[in-house]
């Protein structure tokens, strides 16, 4: 297997800056955070959702008008993978009767991967045709392609429960190669072919080869934050320049990460009625598309709803993406 090891200076720069580790450099770096709000203590713990539901988007690589995204309808059990054109409001349903449990990953190739409600990995040409299997034996997860588009990196693991590792998967010749037995359940590759992973609340960073060598670059005190999962990583993206990562705290909102001056800065905050599950970030590198819950109590109920927001590259300008999905 041959794989590009042009990231090398980059982790070698990195490995030699681990120990000034910071997380947040500036806590208060967050130019455009609005008031957000906590639910007030003592009310319901149960999550529900409405009827409708936007979720998981990933930019097309080649035009930053586009994306793909997951819509739900709750009441007429409508699950979907659409495509997207926020320039022209043209979307194409690609997939239907389709449940994702991860953010679709979207290759220069025009091949999008997608993961089912079995643990499943699909591809599908960005046309909607040629849906086929990648994986579907054991638990498959957050699939991603490398910076060459043929090889597909994965996490997998027999049953969902024992210890996951990674897989690289040559998508023409179906050869698989396990690469690491490090568990990674949300991952991102660089253009550079660098792999990033969390690790419940960390990122570690390794030049995809045949064996990975895992450097960490934030430094979290995961066992402090485990309880209410607050700092947890839900999401994480490489920006097109290879240097910066965007990702998701649960609930303390999306931050970002360069990985020579390894500073971490929060660029939008979260709280009960307000936080981020996945972000991805447009090929031109200006802006974030991103999934938003909108956390409201009603019903005596809790409601988490998700919703498309774009915004600019540093958390500004943070508006809805409202999609007709109406025939």
């Amino acid at each position: 297997m041959t794989l590009h090891k042009s990231a090398s200076i980059a982790i070698f720069l990195i490995i030699l800056m681990a120990g000034c580790l910071q997380h947040p450099a500036n806590p208060d770096y967050c130019k455009c955070c609005p008031k957000c709000e906590d639910f007030p203590s003592g009310n319901s713990t149960s999550i529900s959702r409405s009827q409708f539901q936007y979720m998981q988007p990933c930019y097309n690589p080649n035009n930053s008008n586009e994306f793909v995204f997951h819509y739900r309808d709750y009441e007429t059990n409508t699950f979907q993978l659409v495509k997207y054109n926020i320039k022209t409001n043209e979307k194409e349903i690609l997939i239907n009767d389709f449940y994702t449990i991860f953010q679709p990953k979207w290759g220069e190739n025009n091949w999008i991967l997608c993961t089912d409600l079995n643990n499943s990995i699909w591809k599908i040409k960005s046309n909607g045709d040629s849906l086929s299997s990648v994986a579907y034996v054991g638990a498959n997860y957050d699939p991603d392609w490398d910076c060459s588009n043929t090889h597909i990196i994965y996490t997998y693991s027999l049953n969902g429960a024992n210890k996951h590792s990674v897989v690289l998967k040559d998508y023409k010749t179906n050869s698989v190669d396990t690469i690491s037995r490090r568990s990674a359940p949300t991952l991102s590759i660089s253009n550079t072919n660098i792999l990033a992973i969390d690790a419940w609340c960390n990122i570690s960073l390794a030049n995809l080869s045949d064996s990975l060598v895992w450097t960490q670059i934030t430094n979290v005190d995961c066992t402090e934050n485990y309880d209410d999962g607050k700092s947890r990583i839900v999401s994480l993206f490489w920006h097109p320049n290879s240097k910066d990562i965007y990702y998701c705290r649960i609930f303390d909102g999306i931050y970002t990460i360069n990985i020579d001056d390894l500073i971490e800065k929060r660029i939008k905050n979260a709280c009960d009625t307000r936080h981020y599950l996945t972000v991805s970030v447009s090929p031109d590198g200006d802006k974030l598309l991103v999934e938003r819950i909108h956390g409201y109590w009603a019903d005596y109920k809790i409601y988490h709803d998700s919703k498309i927001y774009i915004m600019d590259i540093d958390g500004c300008n943070e508006k809805e993406v409202v999609i007709d999905m109406g025939e």
